[in-house]
């Protein structure tokens, strides 16, 4: 919930990148940017091999939740909170993050579920839809990808399936630019994961559009892509004889 009428700061520690948003919220609940900042940290580093956290991942991601803090005291931030998600949830060590974070930078780090991800993914996303307004949202992350519905602002269901752009790095990709010859493998690897994403992002946009009071309503939100998964989905989208002109994708 937003804490009308001061300045708040937010972290979000995925698997490639942390990202700080400093914002003014007024009386009347409008949120106003006041500074952003990013810092590659590849957090998610070696995670999804060896299911640990790095020291040299937790010591950058340290140093840039350190150097955050000090931007949102400038700023007059109130209070500051920090979530992580796929790659410290899948990590044998988070509390060491945890710890180094709070030793460091001062701040308290809350390493959230795939449910409550969902949730935030939707207020993010869809603040101030109308609540009968249904929409399909695909984040896709490094770590993982997240197909949720939503009915306004909130989750009706969602999906997390282990896919994204650092896991299938480490897994599959070894030089830079990308050798021609790994992709087949990654393809094969990964389709039968993403067909299952697929399969239910597809039956939730045909359920939205089944009946006619939903027509107008369905709209589909590619929140970021890291693989070809949002563009599959609207591929196949497009080819489903129940769906074709029937839900606007935007």
């Amino acid at each position: 919930m937003k804490k009308r009428g001061g300045i708040l700061a937010v972290v979000d520690l995925g698997s490639n990148a942390v990202r700080l948003q400093i914002a003014q919220v007024s009386p009347e609940g409008l949120v106003a940017v006041l500074a952003e900042d990013r810092a590659a940290v590849r957090l998610g580093e070696q995670v999804f091999k060896t299911g640990r956290l790095s020291s040299a991942a937790i010591a950058r991601t340290a140093m840039a939740l350190e150097r955050f803090a000090k931007l949102a005291q400038r700023a007059g931030a109130e209070s500051i909170r920090a979530v992580a998600t796929s790659a410290v949830r899948e990590a044998s060590n988070r509390a060491a993050l945890v710890r180094t974070i709070r030793n460091h930078a001062g701040i308290d780090l809350e390493v959230i579920s795939g449910a409550e991800e969902a949730r935030l993914v939707c207020l993010g996303v869809l603040q101030g839809t109308a609540a009968s307004e249904r929409s399909l949202i695909l984040d896709i992350g490094g770590g993982s990808t997240e197909i949720i519905s939503a009915r306004g602002e909130e989750p009706e269901s969602s999906w997390s399936l282990p896919l994204g752009s650092v896991r299938l790095t480490e897994f599959f990709i070894a030089s830079d630019p990308i050798d021609p010859a790994a992709l087949a493998p990654l393809g094969a690897n990964f389709g039968s994961t993403r067909s299952r994403g697929l399969k239910f992002g597809v039956s939730e946009l045909e359920t939205f559009s089944a009946s006619t009071r939903w027509r107008s309503w369905c709209h589909c939100i590619l929140v970021r892509s890291a693989d070809n998964t949002g563009r599959s989905l609207m591929d196949i989208a497009g080819r489903s004889p129940r769906l074709r002109g029937t839900a606007p994708l935007r």
